[in-house]
């Protein structure tokens, strides 16, 4: 058996309905997060995942307590708190109870999802010499 299967069993939480996909950043931005959990089991399922999701949340400025698998150990330059194991977890998550640092961890992910995942006009320029 799974020990992880109701690892949050008891915790509060507020269920947010989905919304059309042109909405869906405001609505995160709307949420005002303090921080994001990515727990992720260690199968190989999960490490053919992408790691958008952590762009976006970065691009938004969420601190990230992630799990150190496949597709998190993929997205490099990025602040994110990985984690191996339950003390990682407490660890990463007090790290980031402080605002200072989450300040810090957002900036940075912020100015790194802009200058090498964005599109811009030197990008476009490229892409449609291309072409």
């Amino acid at each position: 058996p799974n020990p992880y299967i109701n690892a949050l069993r008891g915790v509060e939480f507020t269920h947010v309905k989905p919304v059309p996909v042109v909405n869906y950043f405001e609505t995160l931005i709307n949420l005002n997060f303090d921080m994001a959990l990515m727990p992720l089991l260690d199968t190989p399922s999960n490490r053919c995942k992408s790691y958008h999701k952590v762009l976006q949340y970065s691009m938004l400025g969420i601190p990230i307590v992630c799990s150190n698998v496949e597709p998190y150990t993929n997205a490099k330059g990025l602040g994110l708190m990985k984690c191996n194991n339950d003390d990682h977890w407490d660890a990463g998550i007090d790290a980031f109870m402080d605002p200072l640092r989450r300040q810090v961890f957002s900036n940075g992910n912020k100015a790194h999802v802009y200058n090498n995942y964005c599109w811009d006009s030197h990008n476009i320029d490229v892409l449609t010499s291309l072409f």
